[in-house]
């Protein structure tokens, strides 16, 4: 079971909706790893951001398979505000407290 999984995304767990979603997934192991495990799983894309992050796109109906995966260790919704750093959009965010 993951450390942290967002309401949001707890909310979507058991769903029969076809309607496509990202998640940004943190895993315990290396890319080779997570991209076996995830085998079973009806994903539509899988990106690494880092070492131990992955961007997920998949129907939602697939978020419960997801979270169950040994190894998983935090589940949350890509709200398009993580860049890589080869990102050509990454901008300082203004107004920021840190």
């Amino acid at each position: 079971m993951p450390e942290f999984i967002e309401p949001e995304v707890q909310k979507m767990r058991g769903s029969d909706s076809h309607n496509t979603i990202s998640l940004l997934v943190g895993y315990t192991a290396g890319n080779d790893e997570f991209t076996n495990v995830l085998s079973g799983v009806e994903t539509r894309d899988i990106e690494a951001i880092g070492n131990t992050t992955y961007r997920v796109t998949l129907p939602e109906k697939e978020v419960d398979s997801v979270c169950t995966i040994e190894g998983v260790v935090s589940v949350e919704l890509d709200n398009d505000d993580v860049y890589t750093l080869d990102s050509e959009d990454f901008q300082s965010q203004t107004g920021s407290i840190m």
